[in-house]
């Protein structure tokens, strides 16, 4: 899918950091992309998801320069709160 649509599953987001308040530029990867087929009269249409799953191995917050739940949860505000993703037609 992403070789077809000329894209990889990383985006740059720049978003204020809840715990430090600095303004930070990070990739946002999520863990998972899958797509689902649903046929309609015109033919075939897709959506496609992203995955993000939590385990436990991030800590909620941190002042270190490191993943955390909270700033994950900052950029997927700001990438999907600014329609930062692209429609493919």
């Amino acid at each position: 899918m992403l070789e077809r649509a000329q894209t990889k599953l990383r985006y740059a987001v720049t978003f204020k950091d809840p715990s430090t308040g600095k303004t930070l530029t990070r990739d946002l990867i999520p863990d998972q992309l899958y797509g689902i087929e649903y046929l309609t009269d015109e033919g075939p249409r897709y959506r496609f998801y992203v995955v993000e799953v939590e385990r436990g191995t991030n800590p909620k917050t941190s002042k270190q320069d490191r993943k955390s739940v909270e700033r994950m949860k900052a950029m997927y505000d700001v990438y999907i709160g600014h329609r930062k993703y692209t429609f493919f037609h």
